[in-house]
């Protein structure tokens, strides 16, 4: 059988179609790729002497093994760990799930409302609010030397606060490589991923 020119251009436009409907799931698998919830997954950060706080020297973020109802919502549970030598020194627990919107969730079981943590879209300048303060995309292809290693292209939030702000340093396929405080147009390296 043979295509007609109007056969080939319905078929080049419903091929197209398809196309531009499987990227509308996209912008969520982006979030996802720089913020894995693989559930049991645990990545250790090593604070730099400059930032280690009451003799504490290393954090631990852990994605629990089974998903939590909170508010009538399915979340996985976030637990981030600080310790010294092993000696655990505080150990803190929230809520986080995808949706539409990236990845949101409830910093403690008893907050009152979600909360947006990363975007689905990357957009540099985008900015929203959150209870640690004002969060915005400074960088999409930002890079960051670590003693653990570099990395290239890594999205860069900035979250704003009284006195300076903290920049967390996202990796596609990693998740979290680093953080740092930005004051005065000064930055320091504050933790990194050490495994």
């Amino acid at each position: 059988m043979l295509m007609t020119n109007n056969d080939m251009m319905k078929l080049l436009l419903c091929a197209s179609l398809i196309f531009s409907l499987s990227c509308l799931s996209v912008p969520t698998a982006i979030a996802q790729d720089y913020f894995p919830l693989e559930k049991g997954s645990e990545t250790t950060f090593q604070y730099t002497d400059m930032f280690s706080q009451n003799g504490l020297s290393s954090m631990v973020m852990r994605v629990g093994e089974d998903e939590k109802t909170v508010k009538g919502q399915s979340y996985l549970e976030l637990i981030t760990e600080m310790s010294s030598s092993g000696n655990i020194g505080f150990s803190n627990s929230s809520f986080v799930r995808m949706t539409d919107e990236g990845l949101v969730g409830l910093p403690t079981a008893a907050s009152q409302k979600e909360e947006l943590m990363m975007p689905s879209e990357f957009e540099v300048g985008k900015s929203w609010s959150t209870s640690q303060g004002k969060v915005e995309i400074l960088q999409t292809d930002g890079t960051i030397s670590t003693p653990s290693g570099s990395y290239d292209d890594c999205l860069v939030l900035e979250t704003s606060m009284a006195g300076g702000g903290t920049l967390s340093y996202y990796q596609e396929g990693i998740g979290l490589v680093a953080m740092g405080m930005n004051q005065g147009g000064k930055f320091a390296l504050m933790a990194y991923r050490s495994e």
